[in-house]
């Protein structure tokens, strides 16, 4: 009885875990489309609400910061298996690039884009 009571435990506690993770991915969602829609306002940029919806707010980003769309291909390859290790390195330093002239954009310094290297926690 002992065992069946302690994985009734562990199962509801990884639920627990699990529905305060989802939680907090959510609340990072909103803060991320928010704030990336209010960049877009500010910098005068039609169509701000792609910041609400996925792969849209990627190309947000390239309107933003005035980047070429042609760019979002090696996104794409993120998607191919076996490419996506060489265009890991690459879509970083891709969107580095893009942040950076976001801040330009914003008419703040571009050294701020540097801040993907920070991790959230």
């Amino acid at each position: 009885m002992a065992a069946g009571a302690a994985l009734i435990g562990i199962i509801l506690g990884s639920l627990v875990l699990l529905f305060v993770g989802l939680i907090f991915l959510l609340i990072l969602y909103v803060y991320s489309a928010f704030t990336l829609m209010t960049i877009a306002k500010k910098t005068k940029t039609e169509h701000a609400w792609f910041a609400w919806v996925p792969f849209l707010n990627i190309y947000l980003v390239t309107k933003i910061g005035k980047v070429s769309a042609f760019t979002l291909l090696v996104f794409l390859i993120m998607f191919v298996p076996y490419l996506n290790i060489l265009a890991s390195p690459i879509m970083l330093g891709m969107m580095i690039y893009w942040f950076w002239k976001v801040c330009d954009a914003r008419g703040k310094p571009g050294v701020l884009s540097l801040v993907l290297f920070v991790p959230i926690l």
